[in-house]
């Protein structure tokens, strides 16, 4: 993890119908905060997290305002069995789908799913301040067997390198004894405290299934999809 500057840590509350995520984002919240410094390859940066999102979300938070996304969200004809939970005093705003067709990736999922949900963020000062998000997520599942490790394991790595060289990262897993059955690389950019990126793979036991998770982590200012945890009262412009 990288050192430096204050720490955020994330707080999840999962709803009931995506509890099997919880290993994503329960990884994340370990390591999704680091103080990156400011360097002369910002605007490179953050115009790559751009492109990043638009090849592979079909609906792209930056493209325009935060409701014509939304909205795109909502009515998109590829998505099928979609759940709308709206924010209430006692739970958050969640969108949850599942593609027909849609595949941004190099092998065939069994499915792919995707989740846009806003998320409780709490900054570890002395003042204990909390903030809402957005962590919007393209699921790809695969069998838990050696062909569906083999293809879910390759993608993860390849994506990695294409971010990579972009963005720096850090690295956790989690192993039963000496195998990996989970990891997730939190991608940073500069000004910001919150990784705006995450890239994890793991296994969910009680479907025998694999997934591939692709995670950005967004705020809405003035209808406006920008990322959050800034520095210095700074924001990126799309």
């Amino acid at each position: 993890m990288q050192n430096g500057g204050p720490c955020l840590y994330l707080t999840y509350h999962p709803p009931d119908m995506k509890k099997k995520l919880l290993f994503v984002l329960a990884i994340a919240c370990c390591s999704a905060a680091a103080h990156a410094q400011v360097n002369d390859d910002y605007w490179q940066k953050a115009g790559y997290l751009l492109k990043f999102s638009k090849n592979y979300f079909r609906s792209d938070p930056f493209a325009g305002e935060f409701s014509g996304f939304l909205k795109h969200l909502l009515n998109d004809p590829g998505i099928t069995g979609r759940v709308v939970r709206k924010k209430t005093d006692t739970s958050l705003y969640v969108v949850h789908g599942i593609y027909t067709s849609y595949n941004p990736f190099f092998f065939k999922p069994k499915r792919v799913e995707v989740m846009l949900e806003e998320t409780p963020v709490e900054y570890n000062d002395s003042l204990h301040t909390t903030d809402t998000i957005f962590t919007y997520q393209l699921m790809a599942y695969a069998d838990d067997n050696g062909d569906g490790r083999r293809e879910i394991i390759k993608e993860f790595e390849k994506i990695h390198r294409q971010v990579n060289r972009q963005l720096e990262s850090n690295y956790k897993e989690v192993k039963e004894g000496t195998a990996v059955t989970a990891a997730v690389h939190n991608y940073f950019m500069p000004l910001y405290f919150l990784s705006p990126l995450s890239l994890a793979w793991g296994r969910l036991d009680t479907k025998q299934e694999l997934v591939l998770n692709i995670t950005l982590r967004i705020k809405v200012r003035a209808n406006q999809t920008v990322l959050p945890a800034m520095q210095l009262g700074r924001h990126l412009l799309p």
